[in-house]
């Protein structure tokens, strides 16, 4: 499992637990600022567009934020 947290524009944080495999995807007017409890094990694609890495596996990677372009 990895744990991931979105912020979506200004509103509230939101908390997810991901299993390996599964998708999840969230629509912003502005942007997204992420949490990500397994930075290696997660991938993060920004319409269409592969982001990142943004770290090991194992590894904590916090405020990622992600603008549209």
């Amino acid at each position: 499992l990895t744990w991931v947290v979105v912020q979506i524009d200004n509103g509230s944080p939101e908390e997810a637990l991901m299993r390996p495999g599964e998708r999840v995807q969230w629509k912003s007017s502005d942007r997204f600022t992420l949490t990500l409890g397994n930075a290696g094990g997660v991938r993060v694609e920004l319409n269409g567009k592969e982001q990142g890495p943004f770290g090991p596996s194992g590894k904590v990677a916090r405020d990622i934020v992600l603008k549209r372009s």
